[in-house]
């Protein structure tokens, strides 16, 4: 969503009302989803009179195994469903340490942190498992309302407006408890919340299937990188611990063997190995020239499954974040610094030509078309991820400096396979942007019949 800079009004009742003094809170948008819930056909219930149980995961670090109990991070909460292509384990001792983190079949799960706002129902395949920090367990009164409903409205624009007038935060957007207990949910019969989760899901079925596509359209272009990279020549990381020189990092995890493991494989791969630093410029930080508006890029404007810029705040020099200290142009690559948004990386189109994004972004500018596309696929990979995650430092928000970043390795294959590789890199693209016009008109059916369930 765009976030314009408004000039509005708003009335002492709505203030007392509220009994909020943040400006962001009465954004228009927002009044203008509380007047579609205001012709809701059934009483609007504060959700926390729906709660019987609400917690958190453990917070801290994990220690993950290769098999153990499921772990469920909040980058596995898809709209009602629980992905788990990408999934961690813990081990039998570590998951009986925190109990209340186990989960069970119907539990609502919320992401409250970061992306916040998506739900998703535990299934029975996927109970027992465990969870992070970052995702909120929700048992609900199952008299009162059916979790998969509740899922369904949270995740339509009527839930979504919600989450985000009740997040606070800048860099890492948040939803505490009693916000999310202030949410409003419509409260039909419980045979209207069936005929609703019948219909949601009919319509879903397509988005599932464009889902599969796109997943098998990547799975090919891995393969085809690895081919041209001869990364597909290596052997699985081994589990092996053994150090054989000590760098400048006492901390064990710098040593992990699927680091060190990593740069050995990439040093064997027969390609020409350079640092990132040697393919672009990693731009400094510059300040504000005009008091004029400027669009102002943030992590959570990358939308992490597309890799596309997808919102921005309007700023100008006189209300500036602090953050804000990348001038960026056509082509460059926004490449996340902190540790928990690696995913969030994405290629400036014209249509933020010479505008603002935060210094939370490593900007790199290669100038070569065809070697940017390959630089840009290479850093989504895990042989790029590893060395980020490998130089990650700071106890409360990991990040990586701008020269780590800029000592990346990377392996280069001869023009001519990057020239290929970057043009079906490209095909590629328009595949899977159609079908994600696709899924995006079966969103929009799918708010539609949601409000046509719940409003007059």
């Amino acid at each position: 969503m765009k976030k314009e800079s408004y000039m509005f009004q708003i009335t002492e009742k709505e203030v007392e009302k509220a009994d909020r003094l943040d400006v962001f809170f009465y954004n228009p948008e927002f009044m203008l989803n509380d007047k579609k819930l205001n012709l809701c056909k059934y009483k609007l219930e504060k959700f926390g009179n729906l709660i019987e149980f609400m917690t958190d995961g453990k917070h801290g670090g994990w220690n993950f195994v290769n098999k153990g109990i499921l772990f469920i991070r909040n980058t596995n909460i898809k709209d009602n469903e629980i992905d788990l292509k990408d999934v961690k384990y813990i081990s039998k001792e570590d998951h009986e340490t925190i109990p209340r983190a186990h989960l069970q079949t119907g539990d609502l799960l919320f992401t409250s942190i970061g992306s916040v706002g998506v739900s998703a129902v535990v299934t029975k395949s996927i109970a027992g498992a465990n969870m992070n920090q970052n995702l909120v367990r929700i048992v609900l009164n199952r008299d009162k309302v059916v979790p998969e409903y509740v899922s369904i409205f949270l995740n339509s624009e009527l839930g979504r407006s919600q989450s985000e007038r009740h997040s606070t935060g800048n860099i890492q957007k948040i939803i505490n408890y009693p916000a999310l207990k202030q949410f409003l949910i419509p409260l039909p019969p419980i045979s209207i919340q069936n005929k609703i989760i019948k219909s949601i899901n009919e319509i879903n079925g397509k988005k599932r299937k464009n889902e599969k596509k796109i997943l098998e359209i990547k799975k090919g272009l891995i393969e085809k990188f690895l081919n041209t990279t001869n990364l597909n020549l290596i052997k699985e990381i081994e589990r092996k611990m053994y150090v054989s020189k000590i760098e400048d990092r006492f901390d064990p995890y710098f040593y992990n063997p699927k680091f060190t493991n990593n740069l050995k494989y990439i040093t064997n791969s027969k390609n020409k190995i350079v640092k990132l630093s040697e393919c672009g410029d990693i731009i400094n930080e510059s300040s504000f020239t005009e008091n004029i508006n400027y669009k102002y890029i943030q992590i959570q404007d990358i939308n992490e499954e597309t890799n596309e810029i997808v919102s921005y705040k309007i700023i100008n020099k006189s209300n500036a974040p602090s953050r804000a200290k990348m001038i960026i142009k056509k082509g460059d690559i926004l490449l996340p610094t902190l540790g928990g948004c690696l995913d969030s990386s994405a290629i400036v189109t014209k249509d933020y030509e010479n505008q603002f994004a935060s210094n939370g972004f490593a900007v790199i500018r290669i100038n070569d078309a065809s070697l940017r596309d390959f630089i840009f696929f290479y850093i989504t990979t895990k042989f790029a991820k590893y060395q980020i995650e490998q130089k990650l430092s700071g106890a409360i928000m990991a990040s990586i400096s701008k020269k780590d970043i800029g000592d990346i390795i990377v392996p280069l294959p001869t023009k001519e396979k990057i020239k290929k590789f970057s043009i079906l890199l490209e095909e590629t693209r328009k595949r899977i942007k159609k079908i994600n016009e696709d899924n995006e008109k079966t969103k929009m059916i799918i708010e539609k019949k949601v409000e046509s369930f719940l409003l007059k």
